[in-house]
């Protein structure tokens, strides 16, 4: 559990380092939230390849054999390919984990590790599209009892630069 905020905290102190013009990104997924899940996520740069990903969700009603409670992660994004800028747009993969604090049908909290493959578009307008999917694995069976199911992002976005 230490590593899941340790790892955090070094790379939001890498991202004060960067020497790069930095962005930030925030992020929801809007036909989640008619769920009774409020999503957001958060991005900045560390590096022209890489992003530090900021999780935080609010359950609200009992989702896939969730009941209420929080969310909260952290994910790197290294953008494939070689860039001259840390322009946010184009293919990804994204490791992350996440932790809930809720009451599930078992013991109340539960964590995941996985990783995305997915596509940002950032528009002139600072709008954007962030679409990616991939395998997590949860450290309890919630989904049919499978410890390995997937996870995916379909999310609007808002970039705004220092």
């Amino acid at each position: 559990m230490k590593y899941f905020i340790l790892v955090p905290a070094l790379l939001c102190v890498l991202t004060l380092n960067s020497q790069k013009s930095n962005y930030h990104i925030i992020k929801t997924i809007p036909f989640a939230t008619g769920n009774g899940w409020i999503n957001s996520s958060y991005e900045t740069n560390l590096s022209n390849n890489g992003a530090l990903m900021l999780f935080a969700d609010i359950v609200l009603i009992n989702v896939d054999l969730i009941s209420p409670g929080f969310v909260f992660g952290s994910g790197y994004r290294h953008y494939i390919g070689g860039r001259e800028n840390p322009d946010p747009n184009g293919l990804f993969v994204q490791p992350e984990a996440r932790y809930m604090i809720g009451n599930n049908q078992n013991d109340g909290s539960f964590g995941l590790v996985g990783f995305e493959l997915g596509y940002q578009k950032i528009w002139a307008t600072g709008l954007g599209i962030d679409l990616g999917i991939g395998p997590a694995y949860y450290t309890q069976k919630i989904f049919s009892d499978q410890s390995i199911a997937p996870i995916a992002t379909a999310a609007l976005a808002y970039k705004f630069s220092e």
